[in-house]
């Protein structure tokens, strides 16, 4: 699918019932139990961005961004400004660490952002400068007010070309000067 999921009183994305979902080049945005909840099947999400997505506080949703099933490809993506509950990952929530998320940022998801993933090529911002464990992985703000990476950062042009798709969000070439961009979006 390629499409915006925007203002929706539930889940944005909701696939748990053994089905194949492939997000793309999509917007999933003001959610408010979440993002997406990917269980019971195979997915594939690339190129997409994913924010202010679920509700914060003890009472909360329990998904912000994203919860990943083990057989779950996150590639390209962008996942920022989500909430949930105290208890829970707001940014992304991986079944197991076989989920990798490859040549992604995660940014401004609370104080817990993230559990059980692994990363690769990614970007974690918690302002504390402790990339997450994995291969080229970056902590920090590399993020413009578009929730694109900044020309100078550490984002641009440090991903894993291997993992990299043809478009980026807005349906622009990938890799563009050499190396791919973290994030669903790549710079001209």
């Amino acid at each position: 699918m390629e499409t915006d999921i925007s203002g929706n009183a539930g889940i944005g994305v909701l696939a748990a019932y053994q089905c194949d979902v492939t997000i793309r080049r999509s917007t999933i945005d003001w959610n408010k139990l979440g993002g997406l909840d990917l269980s019971n099947g195979t997915f594939v999400v690339t190129d997409t961005l994913i924010m202010n997505n679920g509700t914060g506080g003890l009472s909360g949703s329990s998904i912000g961004g994203a919860k990943l099933d083990a057989d779950t490809s996150f590639t390209n993506n962008t996942v920022v400004s989500n909430q949930a509950k105290s208890t829970a990952p707001a940014g992304v929530n991986c079944a197991d660490a076989s989920v990798v998320i490859t040549n992604s940022i995660l940014s401004g998801n609370g104080s817990n952002q993230w559990t059980s993933c692994t990363f690769k090529n990614s970007n974690v911002y918690t302002g504390a400068n402790t990339p997450p464990n994995g291969t080229g992985n970056k902590d920090e703000n590399c993020l413009d007010t578009n929730n694109k990476p900044t020309a100078n950062s550490g984002c641009v042009n440090s991903g894993d070309n291997n993992a990299a798709s043809k478009l980026d969000r807005d349906s622009q070439p990938r890799i563009s000067k050499g190396f791919v961009d973290m994030g669903a979006f790549e710079l001209p």
